[in-house]
This record gives C-alpha cells, structure tokens and sequence, in this order.
C-alpha cells in the first residue's frame, strides 16, 4: 500500500510501463478518485489520499454476506451505494482514519433490510417443462415465482425464505361486465401450494378447478421486520402496511413485497350429446322441405375440465365463445331412397346440385 501523499506517476507514463491502453489507467483513476483514494491538484499532480488505508463494508451478520462498498472520504457523502442483493439484516461500518492525530475510528449504521421489489410468475407443467397450449382448468400446474431486483426481471438469488412467512390474500376471478356468475367459489377452486424460496425462486403448485382469468396475491410482510415499527409507525425505516416501490419525501419505500399475478385457464375439450326425435315422435321421418316434417336433433354441449367436470364458469357473457359445430352423418339412413323429379331450392348453396341426407342437414344447421 503507497504512503499517504505518495505522487502517483502520470496517467500515460503508468500506462506505458505497465504496457496498458492509456483509456484503461484513465478510468482507474478516475474510480479511484471518486473512492476518495487519490486526489489531484493542479499543476502539481496525483496524490495517495489519507483514507487510502481506511475502509467501508457493508455485511449481513444473517446471511454472512459482505459487500465491498470501497473506501469513503470523511469529509463527504457516499451517495449512490448499491447493494446488489436481497437481504433481511445489513449494515455499513465505516472505518477513517484521521491523519492529524494519527487515530482509526469505526462507525457501524443501524441494521436494515434490502428488499426485493417484487415478484414474477409463470406457469409450468409440473414437470418444470414448458406448457404447450392454453392452460386448462383443473389440471395442477408448477406456479414458478421469482423474487425479482430493481429491474423487475433479474433474479433476488439472496431471497431465501419460508413458506410460513409467506401469505396468499384470497384469490379473485374478474367478472366480465354483464357476466352473473359470482365468485364466491373461487377461493375453495383454488388449490395452490407454496413452496420455500431458494435462491430467490419458489416451485410452488396451483390447481384451478373452472376456467377463467384470476388473480393471485403473493405477499410477504416479513423480510423487513428489521425496518419495522408497529407501535410508531413514524419512526419505521420503511413505509408500514405499503407495498410501494417508488421512493417517499423521506427515501422509503414499502416495507412490504407483493405481486398480484393473473393467470387465465381454458376448457380442455367440448362434448357434443345428440338425440334424434323423428316426425311426430314416430318411427320415421320425411325428407322434405318443410322443417315441420324433419326430424328434430337435440344437442348439449359441454365445455369440461381437465379431469371431465363441467366448467361452469363457461357461460354466456362471462367466459364462453362463440362454438362452431358441425352435425356429420356417418352413413345414410336405412332405406334412404331419392325423391324423384326432385328440384333443388332456391335457398340452397350454388355448390349443393343434388339431394342427400348430408345436405339436408348442413342447410338446416347453416340456418339456424
């Protein structure tokens, strides 16, 4: 380590000895000088400065985490630290040493947590593989959920928390306008089993037993109990019962971590019943032009869940689509016989030149 107001050689001399790009020894200079490490004085040089024996350390005496912050000047602030992190208990201790008296002095802050911002969440098979196709009700997914930094995006790998310190507020399906199902179900469908965060991830498991888009809540309200005050809410370091991450007139942010996160669920197939009523109730039906002779077909269909049962949130105006069908014979009926002097009418498609039973069929489903 050079001695305090040791002259530092000049940026292109160091540069040529070390056999370095001159821009490369530039910006170490400059980081260093923005440390408090160096000084320059005008017309007479670069300097070792006297905090360059002093340090600054940032650690976490839970996690055992230490965060080299680097070297602070005594004289000025240290803005714009960044800790790179989650953490539940942090700390800066401050060592400077004062050269007039030749005495080193350490300073520790009051702990305080580093959040993470918020949570993300997709789902999975529960396999971990991706899912091919729309997510259907009643089928368990994995709901992978990633505690997620400042950006939103890159992982909290520090976020290691318990499951029983973790909350889900009650799950809420939007209800389209005009739609009169109610949602008082929607919690009990709801099946979701949390899972520890390691590493800022958490594979928990979902099941929704309907269709339609919910919303879950993931909410954690005890990473920063260190920053926490519930008797003087004013003198907490974070904003109490606020989920807020856009810094107040004081430099707070929430104390809590909470994401609502909306997923949408799919029938997985349709069923088509049909029943055929001939004319009159009879054994026989016409084949004619008149509806009032054809046979009547009956026909429910069901939209259905993962494991068959009905999904009954897939009504009109809530979640239903609109359903194309299409009624197909699978062979003539039995003595079928071609009206003679028969006249296609006016009403029938340019590309149908002959009567069958098939065609007669798609004309009446065509106008219903």
């Amino acid at each position: 380590m050079p001695q305090i107001k040791t002259k530092l050689p000049p940026q292109r001399e160091l540069a040529d000895f070390l056999d370095l790009n001159h821009g490369t020894v530039t910006r170490a200079y400059n980081v260093c000088e923005e440390r408090g490490l160096i000084f320059a004085s005008v017309g007479r040089g670069t300097f070792v400065s006297a905090n360059a024996q002093a340090d600054a350390t940032a650690f976490s005496d839970e996690t055992g985490l230490v965060y080299d912050m680097g070297t602070v000047h005594p004289l000025y602030d240290q803005n714009n630290i960044i800790i790179a992190d989650a953490a539940k208990e942090v700390a800066f201790r401050l060592k400077f040493h004062y050269e007039d008296s030749n005495e080193t002095k350490t300073s520790c802050s009051d702990k305080f947590s580093v959040r993470p911002e918020t949570y993300n969440a997709m789902l999975r098979e529960t396999n971990g593989s991706a899912i091919v196709g729309q997510n259907i009700g009643g089928k368990p997914y994995m709901l992978q959920i990633n505690a997620t930094k400042s950006d939103s995006t890159a992982t909290a790998t520090t976020y290691n928390q318990t499951k029983a310190d973790m909350s889900k507020k009650t799950a809420n399906l939007f209800i389209p306008t005009n739609c009169t199902i109610a949602d008082d179900n929607v919690t009990d469908n709801v099946t979701i089993t949390f899972a520890n965060f390691i590493k800022g991830v958490s594979n928990s498991t979902i099941t929704y037993n309907n269709v339609g888009n919910i919303t879950v809540t993931i909410f954690d309200d005890k990473w920063t109990k260190v920053d926490q005050n519930l008797t003087n809410k004013a003198k907490a370091h974070c904003i109490m019962n606020s989920s807020n991450n856009t810094h107040d007139s004081t430099g707070k942010v929430g104390c809590n971590i909470e994401a609502n996160i909306t997923l949408s669920f799919y029938p997985k197939m349709f069923e088509g019943r049909l029943s055929i009523k001939n004319f009159n109730g009879g054994g026989f039906t016409y084949i004619s032009n008149d509806g009032a002779m054809h046979a009547i077909a009956n026909t429910d269909i069901l939209a259905l869940l993962y494991d068959n049962a009905t999904a009954t949130n897939y009504h009109e105006n809530c979640y239903a689509f609109d359903v194309r069908w299409t009624l197909t014979l699978t062979k003539d009926p039995v003595d079928w016989v071609k009206p003679d002097n028969w006249v296609k009418p006016s009403n029938w498609a340019e590309d149908i030149d002959e009567i069958t039973p098939q065609n007669s069929i798609n004309f009446f489903v065509n106008n219903l």
